[in-house]
């Protein structure tokens, strides 16, 4: 994945981050980032499966 669509895939994430606010983190960051919505967004599938 380069730069630009680690930023994509992290502004289809979190809306409430301009794309001037991703593009100040190192490719770095960035990954980290992705890494962390990407497991927020599983423990939130997690939890809703295991309520419904």
């Amino acid at each position: 994945m380069d730069r630009e669509q680690m930023i994509e895939a992290l502004m289809s994430y979190r809306d409430d981050k301009p794309k001037a606010f991703w593009e100040t983190m190192d490719d770095d960051m960035l990954e980290m980032a992705i890494s962390a919505e990407r497991e927020r967004a599983r423990n939130e599938m997690i939890d809703y499966l295991a309520t419904a």
